[in-house]
């Protein structure tokens, strides 16, 4: 366990040993620092302990921040520390940590991140059956892993492609207008439809933002969980926000028609497919009267489609 008493004091004690050593364990001369003379220590099994806990409560200590030179040497001084441990049966420093097989996984109050952080994101995108993904026509979006998605929970359905129905919804929530506060909402998101919800992933194949970005749900080859009935034959496009009485930004809207062509493009979505609004296909209020008025005047607009269950919006 790591402590913050004295840990200012420990830290000089530890760079003054470290700056003696000069990197070099085993060395037992005398060394001259800064005109003192002192015996070199040898780094052996309990001094590195010691440098380890020092290093990770200095995180957490609330004393000034060592001058330059010291800085410097604790930085090279953990690369000794972490191949050491390596070799030590129950090391408590890993250059890598993965976190495999768990049901849930939570991150929070997270301060003092000195160094990138990867959450596997070999596993953090859904694996889909067949082929790999096609690079071959670029469209930006931020994908699962740059918004921390959790990894699908139950078995991944393949999506009948191509989508012959591009359904347009509303997340009902609040409206995020940055990237962070958008990556927060679908984590947010994602939880309620797996705990919630009892679904395996986030709902929707793609989610607008009103920053004006497309982030990656479902993806183009999973069937999603958005609309009953149409979701083995449709791609489900949510805008995140509440649109009853006013429109996403232009931004956002014009990214929405782009990725529709990009999947027409892609083969996903069929050339003749049907835009038709969430509330079309489910008595919900989804998309929001304001965003299906909108999508009405769009390219392939089918108003013809109406659920047997009546509309709650004026079609």
């Amino acid at each position: 366990m790591c402590t913050e008493n004295n840990n200012g004091d420990v830290l000089r004690e530890i760079s003054d040993k470290l700056e003696l050593v000069e990197m070099a364990p085993g060395c037992r001369d005398v060394s001259v620092v800064k005109g003192r003379h002192r015996q070199v220590i040898e780094l052996e099994n309990d001094d590195l302990c010691e440098i380890e806990g020092v290093l990770c409560g200095a995180f957490k200590a609330k004393t000034p921040v060592l001058p330059d030179h010291r800085r410097d040497i604790l930085e090279k001084s953990s690369h000794l520390v972490k191949n050491t441990f390596a070799s030590l049966q129950g090391s408590k420093i890993a250059d890598v940590i993965n976190v495999d097989g768990s049901s849930t996984v939570h991150v929070g109050h997270v301060v003092n991140i000195t160094e990138q952080i990867v959450l596997n994101p070999s596993r953090n995108e859904l694996e889909y059956p067949g082929k790999l993904r096609d690079y071959s026509h670029y469209f930006y979006m931020v994908d699962r892993k740059h918004w921390l998605a959790e990894p699908c929970r139950g078995q991944v359905e393949t999506l009948e492609k191509p989508a012959k129905y591009v359904i347009i919804c509303h997340t009902a929530t609040e409206e995020a207008f940055t990237q962070a506060e958008n990556v927060l909402m679908l984590r947010l998101l994602q939880t309620f439809h797996i705990d919630s919800q009892g679904w395996a992933d986030i709902a929707y194949n793609f989610c607008i933002g009103s920053d004006g970005n497309v982030y990656e749900g479902r993806g183009w080859s999973t069937v999603g969980s958005h609309t009953a009935t149409y979701n083995r034959h449709s791609i489900g496009i949510a805008f995140m926000g509440c649109f009853l009485k006013h429109l996403p930004p232009k931004t956002a809207l014009r990214k929405c028609r782009e990725l529709i062509e990009h999947g027409v493009k892609i083969g996903a979505i069929r050339e003749d497919y049907e835009l038709v609004g969430h509330c079309q296909c489910r008595p919900f209020l989804s998309p929001g009267k304001r965003l299906f008025d909108e999508i009405k005047t769009w390219r392939n607009f089918n108003g013809q489609v109406v659920n047997t269950q009546a509309c709650p919006l004026n079609l």
